[in-house]
């Protein structure tokens, strides 16, 4: 078997391969594929050809030291020789070595293998520890360049002890230390082997703490110090500058002169737009060059500001945009040095800045550019527009291309086309359009006509197939209104406008005359009516064709599902509706339905042998008759027919049931205001009844039927038990029920109730009864009834009697009211008020002699007079008052739907009322310039000027007098309660990092702020981010809402605060062969730490490589991830004690040892406590066994014994098979194993050479017996020997 493999060696290297090179050759040989499967496999089919075999001395070479058989020196094997060869290998590495120290002091306790093998394991490299007597250790990493650089971070941070310094890093820096994403921090870490924490940005320290070796912090601080040193060579500083010299400032459109102005002062310069508000300027760079590039800004501001001019003109806002078109404004700037400021707020002034001298020129560019363009209208009716414009736009992209430099716009709502043009353009294009217009206005024509909007629908058609017909037919366009009250348009040549109109209207007449009729028929009579197949509703349409029925869906709810419509010419759909109401009545009268109460174990009767007696029935009475299923709970027979043939079935089959023997019937009589309390809610109390009594039929009269029979029926036993239930349950509630009528005028009844029922809820808790009065559709309005027990109801009529009797005892008396307050203590109003307070009276005002005539109950006409001297008596004493506030908050104090107003004059008995509504816009701006004139100064400007400061008394504004109507107490009262409404705004202070919090989601919670407080709440817009929320509201409340945000800040920062300590990160490097082992089956390991320790665990992706893989992070707090790392850890080590030892075991037993579905295998693992995995392949013998020392020694000495009683069981399988094998089928013999210059052959040389030597035969268990079996073969029972089977 040969080994092929190219070895590639320097220039003058030794022919000879050196160990390494057989080594790797070797390792590339077993990691191959190529490996027979058995060495069967790999001998050839016939002899051996001799001349290929190896020798003896090498296939079996002698110990180093030691000669060959025949005393010759071994030669180099290919195979099994290990020995060196003479030449010098020229193979040159990239590997390096590095050394480092680690004193006493700074070296970690403990043992520092694992840790040594850990980053040996996970950088690739070789390391070597010694240590000293006097305790430090020496460290020797060799390896990659990069690797051992990654080495020595690590070990440096695993073996030395931590160490803390603090560096003063000013707080404008962090940024740049931390870099873009971390990156700067994160790269200085891992160079370093630090932990570097920066103070958070809310936070003014400056100081940054740095955890880690000696040398790491030294090396780390002295980066932070070279980025610091790098920012304070930068300087940034900013100018207020007004925004009209920025032009200068920049230059022109390619800002020459800023770019000129930043290489002379070395400084980078950020002019803001010129349509910015901001007017900061600011300048970056070394602080010297900044302060000198600032003062020269300066300079030439306050020069620009004593040199330059500026005018003002008027040009029409339309011909600004002809002005801008381009680069207008920057060509005047760049010819005259004039800049050009164009207002954007709808002004037609303009603004020229410059010098005196340029000032003159730059207007005349100005009104060259303004007047380059000419602008007229062409009328166009609105509706012709759309045709001027044409299909996809064709007309007007054809004028386009026609006259490229004319722009044409549509205005609908004015009825014009506004062509504006240049001049070499303008009369063509003018002249172009107005053609177009009078064309289309001779070939087009518009129609409209007013329809009714409902028969709309009825005009389009389904799917518009009516509509559509008439445009096709007239070549059309028409435009139907879907809003109610507008007017139909019709568009297109005249000869087709006239034609459509004339159909439309012929179209709304016809449908005018069509009528629609709804008839209401049960929808359980719908299939019949149609028929079977729709035979008879098809027999209407043939007859009627312009007739369309519709019956509802089979889903529809009522009651539409009753409801079927007819629509169509009106004759047609008074015969169609005629029709279906005589079928109607056919199919009712054939379809009479009643349920007859048959006892469930008498339906075999009722059905006899054979269904005899039922079938006769049906017959004789051209009745159907459906009785329940046996399951059903029912015993009801329903019979369907004619009524004269249903009541004659039912007698039949009464009489049926009659000539039973066991048949008994009784009836009883029960009030029948009983019956519907006996029966209860969805017959629920009758049917407990029944199933209590047996079988049973209780049948109580219908509802139209006054009667108090109730009949009985069934076994005797029964029914006799059945009556006494019901008599006894009757005479319960009679007892409960007795009613008394007692007479009273309507008049009385709301005496009697009282204000919201009050006096009639008292007098229920005091008798414990009902009072039932009547409601407004009772035909006896003058009877009141008392419900209860007998006793406690005749107490309760005893006194409403006596209450009736005093109001009976009426009184009548006149009142005489001052002139003064007549009409306004018998407004309508008020005498409703009065009259419905006091139940019974009757007010009849008297202006003529300002006198109120009562008459009424004796106690309601003297609370009447109490009551009209306390009106006069306060409005003797009504006073008003006006309340100066300013109408912005006049809204605010009225509040939502006028709450706050009806609330103040209910608690204090005043009137509030506010100023009208009025356009209170006013113009203030007097002096405003029109058409940039300057305004005239007067004479005695200075005098006013003089006369500013001295004090103005000022009248209030109407508009702001709120008026207050009462007695002086109240009207004090609402005062003082009117002011206390007036709105104040209040700033609380809330970082710009808590708004989204403030806010919540889809703005939940501010809102449920401003509800709870009744307060708008302020939060400035993302671009300010400033920390002031502005809450506007009453005092009160606003004060209130201001302690519940700073409650709620503080507990955002806690929550901050909390979430910070939280977020601790800390990582743990694992060997991730151990990873595994931690996460447990289904994460039960891990789940476990993070419940018990309340953190979050991540593991390194699968995919990762290098030290990822080992790298574990736990976040949370601080103290509760270094406890869950101690549990890793105690875990790892647990890990790392263990031992790993390997077993061979024929791999053709491997699946038994396991079992069905590991079922064997995780026996034994869970009795050794021990991970047992076996290596794949089927010839692969190998078994892995991981855990305990002890543990693993016993576990592999159970494997070998479970093993070694399977081979045996294994062998006398194979045996019996071979055995059963030479008695089928010839065995062709198999080469065997040969060598040359053997010992045994060298005596032999001479002699005449043998025969061919021919191979044992190894399968011959005679020659060769198996490993514990007989030498023999022997008898089994079974295919597998014995009674061992495989499970």
């Amino acid at each position: 078997m040969e080994i092929a493999t190219n070895i590639n060696l320097a220039p003058g290297a030794a022919a000879e391969p050196t160990a390494t090179m057989v080594d790797q050759v070797i390792e590339q040989f077993i990691d191959s594929e190529s490996v027979p499967e058995s060495v069967e496999d790999s001998l050839p089919d016939n002899d051996v050809d001799e001349r290929m075999a190896p020798t003896y001395d090498e296939a079996f070479p002698p110990l180093a030291g030691k000669a060959a058989v025949g005393g010759m020196a071994a030669p180099y094997s290919r195979v099994a020789g290990r020995g060196r060869p003479t030449g010098t290998s020229r193979i040159k590495t990239s590997t390096i070595t590095v050394l480092f120290h680690i004193s006493r002091l700074e070296l970690q306790p403990g043992d520092h293998t694992n840790i040594v093998k850990t980053v040996s394991a996970q950088t690739g490299t070789s390391i070597e520890i010694s240590k000293s007597r006097d305790g430090s250790v020496t460290v020797m990493v060799t390896g990659k360049a990069a690797n051992v650089s990654d080495a020595k971070v690590r070990l440096q941070k695993d073996l030395q002890t931590n160490a803390t310094a603090t560096i003063s890093i000013p707080k404008e820096h962090h940024k740049n230390i931390i870099g873009k994403n971390r990156s700067k921090i994160e790269q200085i870490q891992k160079d370093t082997g630090t932990q570097i924490t920066i103070p958070p940005q809310g936070k003014n320290d400056d100081n940054i703490k740095i955890e880690g070796s000696k040398e790491g912090i030294e090396k780390a601080m002295f980066d932070l110090r070279r980025i610091s040193d790098d920012q304070y060579a930068r300087h940034r500083d900013s100018v207020i500058i007004s925004r009209k010299f920025y032009p200068w400032i920049k230059g022109g459109r390619k800002n020459d002169k800023l770019e000129e102005l930043q290489k002379e002062t070395g400084c980078r310069i950020n002019v803001p737009p010129y349509q910015a508000e901001n007017e900061e300027i600011i300048v970056t760079g070394e602080k010297d060059k900044v302060i000198a590039c600032i003062d020269l800004l300066q300079k030439k501001s306050k020069e620009m500001e004593e040199n330059f001019s500026h005018i003002q003109v008027e040009i029409r806002q339309t011909q600004h945009m002809y002005i801008k078109r381009g680069n207008g404004i920057q060509d005047i700037f760049e010819k005259t040095s004039v800049w050009v400021e164009i207002p954007s707020d709808g002004s037609s002034t303009i603004r020229l800045y410059g010098l005196e001298d340029s000032l003159s020129p730059a207007l005349s560019l100005l009104f060259e550019k303004a007047n380059s363009i000419k602008t007229c209208d062409v009328e166009c009716p609105a509706w012709l527009l759309k045709y001027v414009i044409g299909k996809n736009g064709e007309n007007i992209r054809s004028l386009s291309e026609k006259f490229p430099k004319t722009t044409i716009n549509c205005q609908s709502e004015k009825n014009i086309i506004t062509v504006d043009a240049p001049a070499e353009e303008y009369d063509a294009a003018r002249a172009e359009i107005t053609k177009l217009v009078d064309e289309l206005i001779q070939t087009r024509s518009r129609a409209v006509i007013k329809i009714d909007h409902k028969i709309h629908k009825h005009l389009i058609g389904k799917a518009g197939s009516n509509i559509n017909k008439i445009k096709s037919d007239t070549g059309v366009n028409i435009k139907i209104p879907q809003e109610e009250g507008q007017e139909i348009e019709i568009v297109g040549p005249p000869d087709g406008v006239a034609k459509a109109r004339e159909m439309l209207l012929e179209q709304a007449k016809r449908i005018e005359n069509e009528a629609s009729v709804e008839l209401k028929i049960e929808q359980k009579w719908h299939r019949l009516l149609i028929g079977t197949k729709g035979e008879s509703i098809q027999k209407i349409r043939v007859k009627y064709p312009e007739v369309q029925v519709s019956f509802p869906t089979a889903s529809s709810k009522a009651p539409d599902c009753d409801k079927v419509s007819l629509r169509g010419p009106r004759k047609d759909v008074e015969e169609v509706s005629n029709m279906l109401k005589k079928q109607l009545n056919v199919i009712v009268d054939e379809n009479f339905t009643m349920k007859v109460p048959i006892l469930k174990n008498h339906h075999r009767y009722i059905i006899g042998k054979g269904g005899v007696n039922i079938r006769k029935v049906k017959e004789e009475t051209n009745t159907r008759i459906d009785l329940p299923s046996e399951n059903a709970d029912s015993d009801l027979i329903v019979i369907t027919g004619k009524k004269a043939d249903v009541d004659l079935a039912r007698k039949k089959l009464l009489a049926i049931q009659s000539e039973l023997e066991d048949i008994y019937e009784e009836e009883i009589h029960i009030d029948p205001k009983l019956h519907n309390t006996l029966i209860g809610a969805k017959g629920r109390i009758i049917r407990s009844i029944i199933d209590e009594s047996g079988s049973v039929q209780v049948r109580f009269p219908s509802a139209d039927n006054p009667s108090e029979k109730v009949s009985i029926r069934g076994e005797k036993a029964d029914v006799l038990k059945a009556k006494e239930k019901l008599l006894s349950m009757a005479h319960e509630k009679e007892l409960e029920s007795y009613c008394v009528e007692i007479p009273a005028k309507a008049d009385y009844h709301r005496f009697l109730i009282g204000k919201k029922g009050a006096n009639v809820q008292k007098l229920k808790k005091e008798f414990g009864v009902n009072y039932a009065f009547p409601r407004s559709d009772d035909k006896d309005q003058d009877t009141i009834t008392i419900m209860g027990r007998r006793e406690q109801v005749e107490k309760a009529a005893a006194n409403l009697r006596e209450s009736i009797k005093e109001l009976e005892n009426t009184a009548e008396d006149e009142i005489q009211i001052d002139g003064e307050y007549f009409k306004k203590v018998t407004s309508r109003s008020t005498i409703d008020q009065m009259t419905s307070e006091l139940g019974g009276i009757k007010i009849v005002p008297r202006p003529s002699s300002n006198t109120i005539k009562i008459s009424g109950p004796k106690s309601c006409v003297e609370e009447f007079k109490n009551k009209m001297e306390v009106m006069i008596d306060d409005l003797m004493a009504q006073v008003e008052i006006q309340v100066e506030i300013s109408r912005q908050h006049h809204r605010d104090i009225i509040g939502p739907q006028g709450h706050n107003v009806r609330r103040l004059t209910a608690t204090h008995n005043v009137q509030i009322s506010f100023p009208p509504q009025q356009d209170r816009k006013k113009n203030q701006d007097n002096g405003h310039l029109q058409n940039g004139g300057t305004p005239e100064v007067s004479e005695t400007t200075e005098d006013a000027a003089a006369e500013q400061d001295a004090p103005v008394e000022t009248a209030p504004d109407p508009l702001d007098i709120i008026k207050v109507v009462g007695r002086p107490e109240n009207c004090e009262e609402a005062r003082l309660a009117l002011l206390d409404l007036i709105p104040i705004s209040v700033e609380v202070e809330i970082p710009f990092e808590y708004h989204r919090m403030l806010i919540g989601k889809s703005g939940e919670n501010i809102k449920s702020v401003m509800d709870e407080f009744d307060v708008n709440v302020q939060v400035p817009g993302t671009t300010l981010k400033s920390n002031v929320v502005i809450v506007r509201g009453h005092k009160q409340k606003v004060e209130e809402c201001k302690t519940k945000l700073e409650a709620d800040c503080k507990k955002w920062d806690d929550e901050k605060e909390d979430r910070l300590l939280r977020s601790y990160s800390l990582n743990l490097t694992v060997d991730h062969r151990h990873h595994s082992k931690i996460i447990g089956r289904r994460g039960a390991v891990i789940n476990k730490i993070k419940d018990e320790h309340k953190v979050q665990i991540r593991m390194p992706d699968r995919n990762s490589s290098g030290s990822d893989q080992d790298v574990i992070t736990i976040v949370g707090y601080e103290k509760d991830a270094v406890a869950a790392r101690d549990s890793i850890m105690k875990i790892v080590s647990e890990l790392e004690e263990r031992v790993t030892d390997t077993v061979e075991i024929d791999s053709r037993i491997h699946a038994r040892l396991i079992g069905q579905r590991g079922k064997n295998i995780r026996k034994i693992m869970e009795k050794f406590g021990v991970d047992i995995k076996f290596s794949g392949g089927e010839t692969g013998n190998t078994v892995s066994i991981e855990g305990n020392e002890a543990n693993v020694e016993e576990c592999k000495e159970h494997l070998l014994e479970l093993a070694e009683e399977m081979m045996d069981t294994l062998m006398e399988k194979i045996q019996l098979e071979a055995e059963e094998a030479q008695y089928t089928r010839p065995r062709q013999p198999q080469p065997g194993f040969f060598v040359r210059d053997a010992p045994w052959q060298h005596g032999q040389q001479q002699q005449q050479q043998p025969p061919p030597q021919v191979a044992p035969d190894t399968s011959d268990l005679t020659a060769f017996p198996g490993l514990g079996s007989a030498s023999a073969p022997r008898a089994s029972t079974g295919t597998w020997g014995g009674n061992k089977q495989w499970r």
